[in-house]
Parts: structure tokens; sequence; C-alpha cells
């Protein structure tokens, strides 16, 4: 009956990415926006990456994972080092957030540091 009831949620506004995976993860997880260096959107390799579906660990090139199901997520590689991976198979919402999320931070710099200059560029970026 557990495994019925695990989905993981994530969400995506102009704040950051939030997300919980109840009943394991019940309390919302955020990460700010300013602390995301750069996200990836696509497939990965659920069992040999991180040694199956759930929360897991992988190995320190491909960080903490959450998923459910399938093989396609969003990676965000945090300024700290980490990575973590959010399992998803809606890729094309997952990449249309993220650009949104992007463009936002983008306005943010722009109208704290007025006109954008060379090497003022935001952080968050699409590899």
């Amino acid at each position: 009956m557990l495994f019925k009831s695990i989905c993981l949620q994530v969400e995506i506004n102009e704040n950051g990415v939030r997300f919980r995976y109840p009943p394991l993860v019940r309390k919302w997880r955020r990460i700010d926006r300013t602390e995301i260096d750069r996200y990836e959107v696509g497939k990965y390799r659920p069992v040999t990456h991180y040694g199956g579906w759930g929360i897991r660990q992988g190995s320190r090139k491909y960080g903490k994972a959450y998923n459910v199901t399938g093989n396609i997520g969003l990676k965000l590689f945090l300024k700290n080092g980490k990575m973590i991976l959010l399992g998803s198979q809606r890729a094309q919402a997952l990449a249309y957030a993220m650009e949104k999320l992007s463009e936002t931070l983008i306005i943010d710099i722009l109208n704290n540091q007025g006109a954008k200059t060379k090497g003022n560029e935001p952080s968050l970026r699409a590899h």
C-alpha cells in the first residue's frame, strides 16, 4: 500500500525549485534559484547511476536522486558543488519552467544592477 501512495511532486516558480516525495519526504524542500549554477533536462540511467529508483545517493559524480519511474529528469547543479536529480516524464514542461526561471533571474539582475554588461551574466544556465 505504501508504494501506491509514493509520488514525487516538483514545483518550479520565480523563487526556485521545490519538491517533496510523500510519504517519505513530507515537507517541501526548496532550492533557491540563486543556489543553482546550471541545469540539464533529459535522460539519465537510474540503475547504473543511482542503483535504481526512489531516494538514492549516487556517486559523487551523479549526486542525489529523487525519482519514481522512468529515465527522464531535471538535473540541478548547485553552486556548492552538489547535484540533485528530480525524475519526471515531463521533459518539455521541466525545460519550459526552467527557461522561465532563467528569464526571471535575468530580469532581476537587470533591475538590481542596471544595464547588463559583459562578464555580468546570470549564473543559471542550461547545459
